[in-house]
């Protein structure tokens, strides 16, 4: 694939060329051409479906639309237009392929014209009313299972491993509404927000993922790392995996080495913070930001201005709280255990005093162990400025 960005903005040159001739052209000769430049350029992530349409469509769509409001490109009739002057001049000072400057530069020029002409948003009466309002482009969060307890063998496999494991009922329904019914079967206790959450989860696995998605899976292993990769084919079910919650996998070519999560905007950190196994993110731009740092050239919309002292504690303390609970779920029915966890904390530590607070109780009687405990009354040692390693 090439080091450019896959957008709308990297096909305006090629909507140009078909256009230099100075001939009126029909929009499905700039789509084809974009589809050839596409295949060459970005194999597989040109036949990744969007809501409506290929991913080569829209950009052929979103870039004729652009440059004939940008003035490049003039109407003659409905879906045919050919090359302004100012076109030839552009085209001849931006061809193929344009540097994310040039592609800056374009938006920018484009705005003055749109300034100029007192509006800002497509006009109504525009010919071409049918265009979509909004790009699809989105990127995937996977998670590994829970606390990220396949993270090492998905990376040296090169699989998505999310887990999603219920039961065999569950794992042969097909449609949402099958989902549904086989986990309501399974987990009568379950309330309807879960079985909806659980379920939506496991189809969009299943059945949205495709062939050059670029999937993100933020690190459970190293801190602030951030894994992505590209899926390279279809999800399927290996019911001879000895792993019952490694059934469902997907291929996906993952990236050597992370990207860090303090190299994103504040919105982006925010993006991939959801504790669902599978997400999508698609707001502000956020496909071509992340191809953006994947490619090495940093977030665009990246402002240190944003991270103030306050933000940036408030974010880490959202990721240790985070982190925090999941790693005391797995004493919630044994919290004797857990005793025991906070015991050795304690020995190793060197300051067992400080932690006396914990299990010895001042009663009318005097003191008393204590043989429970509420998993989140250990919160009361960080404000004794200590640090735990378990």
């Amino acid at each position: 694939m090439s080091s450019q960005i896959y957008n709308w903005k990297s096909m305006l040159p090629v909507v140009l060329e078909v256009a230099a001739d100075g001939k009126p052209h029909h929009r499905s000769e700039y789509k084809e051409a974009v589809r050839l430049i596409s295949e060459r350029d970005f194999g597989d992530e040109a036949y990744r479906k969007l809501t409506t349409k290929l991913a080569y469509e829209d950009r052929a769509g979103w870039a004729t639309f652009e440059l004939r409001r940008s003035g490049l490109l003039a109407d003659v009739e409905r879906a045919v237009t050919q090359i302004t002057p100012e076109g030839i001049q552009w085209l001849k000072d931006n061809p193929y392929p344009l540097s994310r400057e040039q592609q800056r530069e374009f938006v920018k020029m484009r705005d003055r014209v749109l300034e100029a002409k007192g509006t800002i948003k497509k006009s109504s009466s525009d010919n071409d009313a049918d265009e979509p309002e909004t790009s699809d482009d989105y990127v995937w969060v996977l998670r590994a299972g829970k606390d990220g307890v396949r993270e090492k063998r998905a990376l040296q496999e090169n699989l998505g491993l999310p887990g999603l494991y219920y039961n065999e009922e569950v794992e042969n329904a097909e449609t949402l509404d099958e989902i549904k019914k086989a986990m309501r079967a399974a987990y009568p206790e379950w309330k309807r927000g879960q079985i909806n959450t659980q379920a939506g989860q496991l189809y969009r696995f299943r059945t949205k993922l495709q062939v050059g998605d670029i999937v993100l899976m933020p690190s459970n292993h190293v801190h602030g790392a951030v894994y992505h990769g590209t899926v390279t084919g279809p999800v399927t079910i290996d019911r001879s995996e000895p792993d019952v919650e490694a059934h469902l996998r997907v291929p996906i070519e993952w990236s050597k080495e992370p990207f860090q999560r303090d190299e994103l905007g504040i919105d982006l950190r925010r993006s991939i913070t959801s504790l669902l196994t599978i997400s999508q993110v698609k707001r502000n731009n956020a496909h071509e930001r992340f191809l953006s740092v994947i490619d090495g050239a940093g977030d665009p919309d990246f402002n240190v201005q944003d991270f103030s002292p306050a933000e940036s504690f408030t974010l880490d303390w959202i990721g240790f709280n985070r982190e925090f609970a999941e790693r005391l779920l797995p004493y919630r029915h044994n919290r004797t255990a857990l005793l025991d966890t906070l015991r050795e904390a304690a020995r190793l530590s060197e300051r067992p005093s400080l932690f006396n607070m914990l299990w010895e109780w001042s009663t009318e009687n005097g003191k008393e162990e204590a043989t429970d405990i509420d998993p989140f009354t250990v919160y009361a040692l960080i404000n004794r400025s200590l640090t735990m390693s378990n």
